[in-house]
């Protein structure tokens, strides 16, 4: 679901700022872009194409007083331990893709 988000956020900023449909405009607008996504900044990495976001490290725990939310009524819940910014988990990478 997260990732849909970002998808569409994604999406709509790159025609937002590009004021066009055509897609190679819009696809050059994406390329290094940074975005508000769902749980924080998101980037399509300019050099390698591959979308960089924050992780979440979650616990599946019995509900507690600090984390009350019941998840469907299974007495559990998701709890956060760790959360990874983007830009302290890219790894290299490469991509030899051609644009039109």
């Amino acid at each position: 679901m997260y990732a849909a988000f970002d998808a569409i956020a994604m999406l709509y900023h790159a025609l937002t700022h590009a004021a066009t449909t055509n897609p190679a405009q819009i696809a050059s607008r994406l390329s290094g872009v940074i975005f508000p996504g769902f749980n924080g900044p998101v980037q399509l990495l300019a050099d390698n194409h591959q979308l960089q976001k924050g992780v979440c490290i979650l616990r599946w725990q019995k509900v507690s007083a600090t984390f009350r939310r019941d998840a469907e009524a299974t007495g559990h819940t998701f709890a956060p331990l760790r959360y990874f910014d983007p830009w302290s988990i890219r790894v290299s990478a490469r991509c030899d893709m051609q644009r039109p």
